[in-house]
């Protein structure tokens, strides 16, 4: 078994893209893979004895991951593995080796994904996913940079047209030059640097997000600077975000909770809007 080549039942994983969370259709495929001595089998014994899988995984490294997967393995962290397959994780760094991580077998059922890229790279790494076979499975992406000198610097991002199954986009500190047009997409995260917080009310004000019913700003600590009202009266922007039904507002420093929910408050329910805000 410890030189078998991994098999692929495309149905079975075609049913799993559609339902990643669906856990019948994992353990289906689970079966599958014990009915043929797959070297994944091995990982899925471990796995329903929760054993330590760690070991195994280093021996079919190169199987699952390709061959840059000594590189891969030092850039993908928080990783969630069920019988050979990522089904979520965190990854920083550029384009490659992503590009390569996103070819290899383990990241074909891919669900949750955090990606986090310089400035100048992150456009160029998003870019890697188009005609990746995760994009049909992948749920919640989340987009992670930084923007030390508040400039309003937006990417194209197209990569992210290709992910039509998105659900939920997270973006901290990371701004678009256009929404992407995912039907699908309902769950948006604006989570900005504190040196980023005008700019990404000027792109609230400009862009139309038309599927996102849930909103959230997650507010960055303004070292006793105060947010204002206006970036937190664009989220509820109706030309912006007319299908908006839930806001969440969190980590509002204590001076700016009073005004802030109160206004908040006010143009919620002029629209109907459920609002949360936690400190």
């Amino acid at each position: 078994m410890a030189t078998k080549q991994l098999s692929h039942h495309p149905e079975l994983e075609d049913a799993l893209a559609e339902e990643p969370f669906d856990e019948e259709r994992w353990i289906v495929l689970e079966d599958w893979l014990l009915e043929c001595e797959d070297p994944r089998a091995d990982l899925v014994i471990l796995e329903k004895r929760g054993a330590d899988t760690k070991r195994r995984l280093r021996g079919l490294a190169r199987r699952l991951l390709g061959t840059k997967h000594a590189t891969i393995v030092q850039k993908v962290y928080q990783c969630d593995w069920r019988a050979g397959f990522l089904r979520e994780c965190q990854y920083t760094g550029g384009p490659d080796p992503l590009s390569s991580f996103l070819e290899a077998p383990a990241s074909s059922l891919l669900r949750a994904f955090m990606l986090t890229a310089s400035p100048s790279d992150i456009d160029h790494a998003v870019g890697t996913f188009v005609n990746k076979a995760c994009v049909r499975s992948l749920r919640r992406l989340t987009l992670s940079s930084w923007n030390h000198d508040g400039s309003d610097h937006r990417i194209a991002c197209a990569g992210l047209e290709n992910m039509v199954q998105l659900r939920h986009l997270i973006l901290r500190s990371v701004m678009l030059a256009a929404a992407p047009a995912l039907p699908r997409l309902h769950a948006l995260t604006l989570a900005p640097m504190r040196t980023g917080v005008v700019a990404l009310a000027d792109q609230i004000s400009q862009i139309a997000w038309p599927s996102i019913t849930d909103l959230s700003y997650e507010a960055p600590n303004m070292l006793g600077d105060g947010i204002g009202l206006r970036p937190l009266l664009a989220l509820v922007d109706e030309t912006m975000f007319p299908k908006l039904e839930r806001l969440t507002v969190t980590g509002l420093a204590a001076a700016e909770l009073e005004l802030a929910t109160q206004a908040l408050g006010d143009a919620c329910a002029k629209r109907g809007v459920a609002l949360v805000i936690a400190p």
